[in-house]
């Protein structure tokens, strides 16, 4: 293996040596395109398991592990915050060259993880009875819960280990790798799920996948980082006190935004048990996963984008990031807006296409779900992760405290006035005036074109008016539900819809994004690769 030589003598790989902001930029979107690939499958695979967990278990058994779920994801809330402190410390790092700091750094996640472990998983385990309780677990699913509960709590934040190998990956420029692990994983948690099911195993078996994934994703991880950068060791690393004052801040904001994602996400499922049933809260978990594409299509671009803004800001090169924001700042509302028209244009075709059967009371959740993803992707996607990338997290934080102030009080009117769906509505309404709040203070503190937040604005209000236009002429499908009608019915009214959509952001955006596309990676292959 080649390798050239540092000023501290440290021998770095060649394929770990950081790059030029072309290159970088040109990696973003090989990233992104593997990323792609790699949620596709991952929804291929939703599409065969989701249907089968509910025809074993029903909707509220299904209802049920998604409220086991949210509990355990909601003490990731410190765990998330590392992770994107990570990325922005190892991004930066990979742009200044200093592998030495790349390799430490995993072990100050991997020590914070088990101090957050030994705190949360005890007061889990003291508090489950209530907790089942009080979420309305049915009496033939209470007893395996009260097993299961502090199991998966335990999984799910020891999971900040993969968290630390992940950021290490994704600041090198690997997150295509790193998604690439991640859904291979997903697929053994697939089959490990389905084979427990068909055994009779019921919830336990969700628990099983769920472990067998964690687990294989922290092999794959370490063994991808320890490619690129030499064995890691993983033993925990005490964080130093200039790893503490370098990161405070960081983490801090951080944290603020985690916290109010997942209150806006898994309060709603908890909220929903509480005041109404699981069975309610499975409904939620449906409309959240086929909403969850609009996010997932922003997901392709935003840590690539983290990753290429934090290591062009570590060679300090300005120019390169503004540029990198008006390319992303038409890329984000294309492929959000697209998938936000089709899932709402044809969500009755589309459940029936998915689980063989139509779902009551969908449409309101589903329309409330992917409108605050909508609005928050088109509004926001290029400037967080922007400033993500750039360590400035203090206009992100603004925006989210004051939507998580606002989905507070809204949630307790709302759920009294209007009861269980209020929760739905206020965090709809929250993101959205916090969405708007975000674009008006990012423009007064960064000096960034406003062409590219024009368009995303006129982009949010087509996609509203387009989805409009759809379900006034697509008539309801109210046949009976069977999937072969449901998939020829979707793909002839989605190819009208999407050529509609694309039709004025191809004339607008279509010539200038292809030739930033493919022009550097073209000088790329004529020079051999070297430019």
């Amino acid at each position: 293996m080649n390798a050239t030589t540092t000023s501290d003598t440290k021998l770095v790989p060649d394929h770990a040596k950081p790059t030029c902001s072309r290159a970088l930029r040109v990696g973003l979107f090989k990233n992104s395109a593997l990323l792609m690939a790699c949620r596709v499958a991952a929804m291929l695979v939703s599409l065969v398991t989701v249907p089968f967990v509910i025809k074993r278990l029903g909707l509220i058994g299904y209802g049920s592990w998604e409220v086991l779920l949210s509990v355990s994801t909601i003490t990731t809330i410190f765990q998330n915050a590392l992770g994107g402190t990570l990325l922005w410390r190892v991004s930066s790092a990979y742009g200044a060259g200093d592998m030495e700091e790349i390799r430490r750094l995993p072990g100050l996640g991997i020590a914070i993880t088990l101090m957050v472990f030994v705190v949360t998983f005890p007061l889990v385990l003291a508090f489950r009875h209530p907790l089942v309780q009080l979420f309305h677990i049915p009496m033939e699913l209470r007893a395996s819960a009260l097993v299961i509960l502090p199991c998966i709590v335990g999984v799910t934040v020891l999971g900040g280990v993969n968290e630390s190998l992940a950021a290490v990956l994704r600041g090198s420029q690997e997150a295509g790798y790193a998604s690439v692990i991640q859904t291979l994983a997903g697929f053994t948690n697939a089959g490990v799920l389905l084979i427990g099911l068909a055994k009779g195993a019921g919830l336990w078996s969700l628990l099983a996948g769920y472990g067998v994934a964690a687990l294989l994703t922290g092999i794959g991880y370490y063994l991808r980082a320890s490619y690129l950068h030499g064995w890691f060791d993983i033993r925990p690393k005490m964080p130093r006190r200039q790893d503490v004052l370098a990161a405070r801040r960081y983490l801090g904001l951080l944290s603020i935004g985690s916290f109010s994602s997942l209150l806006r996400g898994e309060t709603d499922k908890l909220v929903l048990a509480g005041f109404a049933s699981p069975a309610w809260v499975g409904i939620y978990a449906v409309a959240a996963r086929m909403s969850s594409v609009v996010m997932e299509s922003s997901n392709f671009f935003y840590n690539p984008t983290i990753a290429a803004s934090g290591a062009m800001n570590g060679r300090g090169d300005w120019e390169g990031v503004k540029r990198l924001y008006v390319t992303m700042a038409s890329v984000f509302p294309v492929a959000a807006g697209l998938v936000s028209v089709l899932v709402l244009s044809l969500y009755d075709r589309l459940t029936v296409l998915w689980l063989g059967r139509s779902v009551p009371g969908i449409a309101p959740i589903l329309f409330l779900l992917v409108a605050g993803n909508a609005v928050a992707v088109i509004l926001t996607g290029s400037g967080t992760s922007i400033c993500k990338g750039l360590g400035k997290l203090e206009i992100e934080t603004t925006y989210v405290v004051t939507g998580l102030i606002l989905n507070i009080i809204l949630t307790i009117t709302l759920v009294l006035s209007v009861g269980a769906i209020g929760t739905v509505i206020a965090s709809t309404v929250s993101w959205a005036i916090g969405a708007v709040l975000f674009i008006v203070l990012l423009h007064r503190h960064f000096d960034l074109p406003l062409l590219g937040t024009y368009r995303s604005v006129g982009a949010l209000l087509y996609v509203a008016a387009l989805v409009a236009v759809a379900r006034v002429l697509i008539p309801v499908y109210t046949a009976q539900p069977d999937r072969l009608p449901a998939l020829l019915s979707a793909i002839r009214l989605g190819s009208v819809v999407a050529c509609v959509f694309l039709l004025p952001f191809i004339l607008a955006n279509g010539n200038a994004l292809m030739n930033y596309m493919q022009m550097p990676m073209l000088r790329s292959a004529r020079n051999g690769g070297l430019d």
